[in-house]
């Protein structure tokens, strides 16, 4: 007798899928238009994301609606892999548009050297630490669907903690360098206005701060629920608690003048770099 393996893992609502396949539809080559008009890598990196979306739930719609695709173990495993491998780019995206916001205050440079050498090197930190988590989660989920994995259940949900942990310290981080950005811009009000005066522009701090909570709700619920998986896959939290925050945050990019193009960025960062010297 054949398995439907999409069913077993708790793929039931054809209608959410569809709904959220269709919801990421317009916001891939939005941030596709966006990049054209005033680039950044952000833009490219949050089409990347919202394309993964598109296939992960559109292959999610395809298992429940179909029970001869609901039996292929590989496209779940594929599936499981897209939903995992996503995340990270919208949590860099968001860390990165930070990080370049924080650049046009054009800050004093820290004291310490040790401080300047962290502000050098920060996005890197960030980016391989979020790839290994990435790394670590494909592996913990694709050897817990395998039907020829020789790996422990224990060593499985071991990879499947450390994954979700530090998925978890890196949405608090970047939540952190947000409320960092909100200070300072903050302070320096009086003496600093924005030449974008659009929404995102003047109030962007603020609308970080939502998109930082979207994550954060995100990943307390997944980290609330790593030691009980059924819990975790329920669609009656998973949607609203896991994928929901996510297609919010999304949105929340669309902001006018919330990230700034590279044109606008100073040609060096303050914090570790000397400027650049123009020949005439």
């Amino acid at each position: 007798m054949s398995t439907n393996y999409a069913a077993g893992y708790g793929y039931k609502s054809l209608t959410a899928a569809v709904i959220f396949t269709i919801a990421y539809i317009p916001l891939s080559p939005w941030f596709v238009f966006k990049a054209i008009s005033d680039f950044t890598w952000i833009w490219i990196t949050l089409h990347v994301f919202c394309s993964i979306r598109i296939a992960a739930f559109l292959i999610r719609a395809i298992e429940i609606g179909s029970d001869s695709e609901g039996e292929n173990l590989t496209l779940l495993i594929v599936d499981q892999v897209l939903l995992l491998a996503g995340f990270f780019g919208l949590l860099y995206a968001a860390y990165s548009a930070v990080l370049d916001r924080e650049q046009l205050l054009d800050l004093p440079p820290p004291s310490s050297t040790l401080a300047r050498g962290f502000m050098r090197w920060r996005r890197t930190f960030f980016h391989l630490a979020g790839a290994g988590a990435v790394a670590i989660g494909i592996v913990a989920a694709t050897q817990a669907l395998s039907k020829d994995s020789d790996m422990p259940p224990d060593t499985i949900a071991s990879l499947r903690k450390v994954s979700t942990l530090i998925f978890l310290i890196l949405t608090i981080v970047q939540a952190l360098q947000t409320l960092y950005l909100v200070q300072r811009e903050r302070e320096r009000s009086k003496s600093f206005s924005p030449a974008d005066r659009s929404i995102g522009g003047v109030h962007g701090a603020y609308i970080f701060v939502a998109i930082s909570v979207l994550m954060l709700i995100r990943e307390i619920y997944f980290a609330a629920t790593v030691s009980d998986q059924a819990k975790q896959r329920d669609e009656n939290y998973w949607y609203p608690l896991g994928a929901l925050p996510e297609l919010l945050a999304v949105i929340l990019f669309c902001a006018p003048g919330l990230v700034p193009g590279r044109k606008s960025l100073p040609k060096y960062e303050p914090h570790y770099q000397r400027p650049i010297e123009m020949n005439a």
